[in-house]
This record gives C-alpha cells, sequence and structure tokens, in this order.
C-alpha cells in the first residue's frame, strides 16, 4: 500500500482510506465470525440453532455484503467530495411538475436497523474516543481549519456505520438476522475502527502532517471556521455584546439608548458646533456646551450603531451553513437595517427585533429545502427577494414595516403548507379510518412492542456516561410528542439517513401522524409509537431557528476581542 503524498489533499486521503476499505472488511467479517463461535458455547439449544444460520448467512454472502459495504463508502465520500470519484449528476426536474405524490408507511420493523444504527455509532465513538480525537486533529490541519470538528474526518463512525446497515441489508435474510448480525459486528467493528484510526494518524505524522492543536494556522483573509450544529440554536445577546464594546463605543451606544436621533449626524454635529461658536448674549455657555456634547455623543452613538450593524452583515458571509443564493438575498438588507438603526436604537438591543426575526426565519425556511434547484426552494428565494426589494424601497425605515414583512412570510408559508395538506386530503382520510381500526385494537389489548433496546453487556461502554432511565426516556418522549404541532419541522433518522421532514398531520387520536420530506414530495405515515421510539433513542427531535446574528455577534465580539488583546 503507497505512503501518503508530503503534500497532502483530503480528497487524496479519502482516495487512499478507500483503498484500505477491503481489508476493513475481510477482518470485520473474520472477526465477528469468530466472536460468534466463541459466543456459541453459553447459548441456549433454541439460540445455537439461529446463530448457526447466521454464521452460514455470512460465509455464503459475504463477497455481496463486501461490495455493499464498499458501495456505500464510495457513495458517502462522493457525496460530502464530489472530487472522489466523481458520477455524472442526473437532473432533477423539481417538485410541483406533474409529479405524483408518495406516501410511504412507517412502522417498528422499518426503524429497527436505524436504532441499530445509532447504537452502533455510539459504540464505536467510546471505543476510539482518544484515536477519534487525535485524527480530527490531523484532518484539520490538512484542510486548513483551527477549530477541529467531526465533519473535518470524511470517514467519521456515522459513515462507516452507514456502511454496515448497507451490508446487513445486502445479506438475503430476515430482519432479525439483519439485527443480528449488526447486533454482532458491533463490539469486533469498534476495536477494528479503532486500530484504523490509529494507523492513519500514524500515516498522516509519516507525511509530515503537523496536527492542528499543536500550531496556529493563519487563514487568508482572516477567515475562521465557526462550527455550530444545525439543531443548536444559538440566542444572541446583543446587550451584552454592545458592553463588550470599546469604552468610547460604549458611552456613546448609552446616549444613544437614553434619546433616539431626529436628525442626521451630519447636522447634529453642525448644530452643536455653531451653538458651540456663537452663543447668544445674556446666555451661559454651560448649557449650550451640554447641549454639543450631547450632539456630538448623539452623533458618535449613530457611527457606533451604523458600524456594528455593518460589521454583523460583513460577519453574515462567513457562516459556512448558509448556502451563497440565501446570502445573495440578505445583503440586499444591509442598506435598509442600516437607516433602520439610525431610526431604532432597539435593533440593537432586541434579539427579537422583526429584522433579525425575518431574516432567521428566511434562511432558516431554505435550509429545509436542500436541493439548491428544487422548484419550491427557488419560490421561496424569489419570495423573499420581492419582500426584501419592497422593504428597501421604503423611503423612511420603521420597525412597524418589517413586523408587517414577517407576518407576510409567515402567512406565506401558512398558505404552502395549506396547500400540500390540501393534496394529500384523501390520503388522510384514509388514515383516519386506518386510525379509528388502530385505537379499536389497542383497547383490545392487541399490541406489538418489540425489544428495539437490548443490547449485549459486552457492548456497553467501559465508562458508560448518565443517561435518563426507561420511564424517564418514555415520559420525556410522550411530553415531546404531546407537544408537536402541525408545520413544525423535526430531524429525523429513517433508512440510515438524517431528513428534514415537516408534520403535515396528526390523526384524532393522535395515534397516526403523516410527515413531507423537505426535498421532496415524499410523505410518511407514522404510528405513534414509531416515533416515540426515534426519540427515546435520540433519532427524531425538533428543529429549532438558529440565529444566524448570534452567530454573527459571536464574530464581532471575538474580533472585539482580539483587538483589545493586541
Amino acid at each position: 500500500m503507497s505512503t501518503l503524498p508530503k503534500t497532502l489533499s483530503i480528497a487524496q486521503y479519502v482516495d487512499d482510506e478507500l483503498r484500505r476499505a477491503p481489508s476493513v472488511w475481510d477482518q470485520l467479517q473474520g472477526a465477528t465470525l469468530e466472536r460468534m463461535r466463541q459466543m456459541r458455547a453459553t447459548m441456549t439449544q433454541l439460540a445455537r440453532i439461529g446463530n448457526d444460520d447466521l454464521m452460514h448467512l455470512l460465509e455464503v454472502n459475504g463477497a455481496r455484503m463486501a461490495g455493499a459495504y464498499l458501495d456505500s463508502l464510495r457513495s458517502q465520500a462522493r457525496q460530502a467530495f464530489p472530487s472522489v470519484a466523481p458520477s455524472p449528476a442526473k437532473p432533477d426536474a423539481g417538485r410541483g411538475r406533474g409529479k405524483k405524490f408518495v406516501l410511504e408507511l412507517v412502522d417498528l420493523d422499518s426503524i429497527a436497523l436505524d436504532v441499530e444504527l445509532s447504537n452502533l455509532i455510539r459504540a464505536i465513538r467510546d471505543e476510539a474516543e482518544h484515536e477519534l480525537r487525535d485524527l480530527q486533529a490531523f484532518l484539520a490541519a490538512v484542510v486548513g481549519d483551527m477549530d477541529i470538528e467531526e465533519d473535518h474526518n470524511p470517514l467519521h463512525p456515522a459513515v462507516h456505520g452507514r456502511a454496515l446497515r448497507a451490508a446487513a441489508q445486502g445479506m438475503p435474510a430476515t430482519l432479525q438476522q439483519q439485527l443480528g448480525f449488526v447486533r454482532m459486528a458491533m463490539h469486533p467493528f469498534a476495536q477494528l475502527l479503532r486500530q484504523v484510526y490509529a494507523a492513519s494518524c500514524l500515516r498522516l505524522e509519516e507525511a509530515g502532517i503537523e496536527p492542528a492543536s499543536h500550531r496556529c494556522i493563519v487563514l487568508p483573509n482572516g477567515r475562521r471556521h465557526l462550527q455550530i450544529l444545525p439543531d443548536v440554536v444559538y440566542v444572541p445577546d446583543l446587550p451584552r455584546l454592545r458592553k463588550a464594546l470599546p469604552p468610547a463605543a460604549r458611552s456613546a451606544l448609552s446616549s444613544e439608548q437614553l434619546r433616539p436621533p431626529t436628525r442626521s449626524t451630519a447636522a447634529g454635529l453642525a448644530a452643536g458646533l455653531q451653538l458651540h461658536a456663537a452663543p447668544r448674549a445674556g446666555e451661559s455657555r454651560a448649557p449650550e456646551s451640554d447641549r454639543a456634547t450631547e450632539d456630538q455623543a448623539r452623533g458618535a452613538a449613530d457611527r457606533q450603531a451604523v458600524e456594528f450593524v455593518n460589521r454583523l452583515f460583513k460577519a453574515f458571509p462567513l457562516d459556512e451553513r448558509v448556502p451563497g443564493d440565501v446570502l445573495e438575498i440578505i445583503a440586499q438588507l444591509r442598506a435598509p437595517a442600516l437607516r433602520l438603526t439610525l431610526r431604532d436604537p432597539s435593533v440593537l438591543d432586541w434579539r427579537e427585533h422583526p429584522l433579525w426575526r425575518f431574516i432567521h426565519l428566511f434562511a432558516y425556511q431554505a435550509e429545509m429545502v436542500p436541493k439548491l434547484d428544487d422548484h419550491e426552494r427557488l419560490s421561496w428565494l424569489q419570495f423573499g427577494r420581492q419582500t426584501i426589494e419592497k422593504l428597501a424601497a421604503t423611503p423612511v425605515q420603521k420597525t412597524a414595516s418589517y413586523q408587517a414583512a414577517l407576518e407576510r412570510t409567515e402567512a406565506f408559508l401558512r398558505e404552502r403548507l395549506a396547500k400540500r395538506c390540501a393534496a394529500l386530503a384523501a390520503r388522510f382520510d384514509a388514515l383516519q379510518s386506518t386510525e379509528a381500526g388502530l385505537a379499536a385494537s389497542q383497547a383490545g389489548g392487541v399490541t406489538k412492542a418489540p425489544n428495539l433496546d437490548t443490547v449485549l453487556s459486552a457492548l456497553l461502554p467501559r465508562t458508560p456516561p448518565a443517561r435518563p432511565s426507561a420511564d424517564d426516556a418514555r415520559l420525556a418522549a410522550e411530553a415531546w410528542f404531546k407537544g408537536l404541532v402541525p408545520g413544525q419541522w423535526l430531524r429525523l433518522l429513517l433508512k440510515g439517513t438524517w431528513l428534514h421532514a415537516q408534520l403535515l398531520w396528526q390523526g384524532q387520536r393522535r395515534q397516526i401522524v403523516v410527515l413531507g420530506d423537505g426535498a421532496s414530495e415524499t410523505t410518511w405515515a407514522l404510528r405513534r409509537s414509531v416515533l416515540l421510539t426515534l426519540h427515546r433513542h435520540g433519532l427524531a427531535k425538533t428543529l429549532q431557528m438558529r440565529s444566524l446574528v448570534g452567530t454573527a455577534a459571536a464574530r464581532v465580539q471575538e474580533q472585539i476581542a482580539i483587538a483589545d488583546a493586541a
């Protein structure tokens, strides 16, 4: 196997790891079979028969499973880095162009492998915790980033976990046998990947890569990657940030809060200078001097407020989570926001100001539809562009105008949701009948409760983190489900893929819900028990709007701290 080049790119690293992947699978298959042989002696006669059948399936279908494992790794690497093993992209006709609606039913069996996938990823992270941390430091240096994050690793545990899931599905067997394979392979796979990650660190070190944690990386244009997870809400504290400004700025901004400006900065300064230069006879210069000082302070406050908003808008493009077309539209609000700030100081004191709420909602809804050429996403961007152009054309910037724009935007989203639900009205009626029958069967004591939580004691981490009890997790899931309302966006794992899905409909008895994919017309009908199971395992959660201004404010605060320390 060739060594890594001295001048290494992330694509070269991925290619090298993919060339070594067949050996990883061979070792995993051998270790899993050996583990099953060792555990056979402690099994009951019935369990031994099932174990022998599973071993036979692994030996017969090893080549097919290896192909599924390697194909999944390559596909995921290609999605993360298009330069790795590129393939021609297929044109997408988009939504709303004659496509039929697809409604997919999801039961507990459908999510069983997803639950085991989450257990597998957790086991890998627990086993290879130190090796993963070292590898992330090396790869951060490869990509030229000061922050050490999991997304620097193209083949992190979740990627390998999804590949193993694909291998299990590639085995022609029952669901229980596929689950049995994942459970048996979990511990050997975690130990094997620990060795794989350690070997990757050694090869990177031999190639001359110095971990990012050991040195300072100077990036062009002062750019620094600030990673905030998609489901984390960063709440800006603008008043606190104002206190972090230099002393001169703080005093000026304090004067601005006491009295909003009623005229332009230039006019205020000119009036102050005129009063100071030509006092009227018989009047004391002290009051005029105080007014001149006050006008000067107000003018300084205007400049500081404008500069602060200007720096916030300059920081927006540094957020790598936001697509360029969305940032381009948001940038058109820069000039109107500056004019609004001169009239309304609460722009910098109120984190729920309609200006910021509009920006957050616009970017958030665009993120729910990830495909850039999607018809619905393009329609949303067009609506946002027209709304911003209308705001910019307003001669006098007022907070009420932004509040009205925010209300129009929320009305547009409600109408869009209503149209999607109207197209599924017939299916909702059919599901309502199904739900009534489901409630009757449950009242008669007919329930299905497969055990999806079973994990062998040998697979548990040596020092398991504190987790809520089964009863606490059940109560938390019940409370979460009770708070769901149509229109909310959820992030959940289905078929090994994290999706953004919107809650479209709930049955009258709240036993069936319908979720709509944000990236397509696909919809899923989930039983209540399925959604509760996903939430208990951390595979379903409610999305909340992130704060772009909060991230920008953090960057501005960091810039201020660096300037003060210089």
